[in-house]
Parts: C-alpha cells; sequence; structure tokens
C-alpha cells in the first residue's frame, strides 16, 4: 500500500489511541477522577474561592449584548479576520500565483510558501516574550500596543 491511504489510516488510529487514554484519564471534575481520594475531593472542595459558584451549577447563557457592544473584542476580531485571510491566501492561492505567473519550480516555490508560516509559527510562539522584553525599554503602553490601544 502506498500514497495518502497508510499515513491517513495511522494517524487515524494514533487518534483513536489518544482519544482512549483522555477518555479514561480526564473528567470533567477533579475529584470524579477515580484515583482522587477523600482527602483531595475535601481539599478541593475547601479551595474554591468564597462566593465562587457551585460547578455542578447550570451554566448560564451567552452574553450576546455585552459582547456585541465590545469596542475591544470587535477591534480583535477584525484583526483575525484579515489575519486568517492571509493565512489562507499563502496556503491556497500563493503557490498557485507563484507557479502560473513567475513559472517557479515546485521545490523553490514550497519552500518560499513555508517560510511565512515558519516565521508566523516564531512569532506566535516568541511574540509574548518579546512584549515582555519591550515592556521595560518603551514602557506597558507601547510594549504591548496592542492592549494599549484597545482599552479606552
Amino acid at each position: 500500500m502506498a500514497g495518502w491511504r497508510p499515513v491517513m489510516i495511522s494517524y487515524g488510529l494514533l487518534g483513536l489511541v489518544v482519544a482512549g487514554i483522555l477518555g479514561i484519564v480526564l473528567r470533567n471534575h477533579p475529584e470524579q477522577h477515580p484515583r482522587c481520594n477523600r482527602v483531595e475531593r475535601l481539599l478541593i472542595s475547601a479551595s474554591r474561592p468564597v462566593g465562587t459558584p457551585s460547578p455542578y451549577g447550570k451554566v448560564g447563557g451567552v452574553p450576546w449584548g455585552p459582547m456585541l457592544k465590545n469596542w475591544s473584542l470587535w477591534c480583535v476580531n477584525i484583526e483575525n479576520f484579515g489575519a486568517n485571510i492571509g493565512w489562507a491566501f499563502l496556503l491556497t492561492w500563493f503557490p498557485r500565483y507563484l507557479f502560473e505567473v513567475h513559472k517557479v519550480p515546485i521545490v523553490e516555490r514550497g519552500l518560499m510558501t513555508s517560510i511565512p508560516l515558519f516565521v508566523g509559527w516564531f512569532g506566535v510562539l516568541g511574540g509574548g516574550k518579546l512584549t515582555d522584553c519591550l515592556v521595560p525599554w518603551v514602557g506597558l503602553r507601547w510594549g504591548r500596543r496592542e492592549r494599549g490601544w484597545l482599552q479606552r
């Protein structure tokens, strides 16, 4: 068997194994875990902050009104929309553009398409540390600029 099928079968089987392990280990509440003893259950219950609702109560509804009126939420969603359009272009249309317009061979085209993805990956992983390093130099407002202008 050659091609993509063995890879998909192995990923599917690995996914089933991971789902089985998570089904055994994880619970909705820590005190429901089979290896959690009575003392641990009491400790979990006692450590909840005063005024915290019971985790066994009914979940409230979605606060649509405050969410739709929140300026920061609108700005973040617009920014995410633009960023995702950019990533979708890089993954779908950019390789085709490089081939049809510039006749870039497939190996170079793959490299040119993957560079922005890897740079973005490092940006996601290192962005928080970078802003932490910038705060002492340029201040909190400029070091974390996205939050500074969104919170009026």
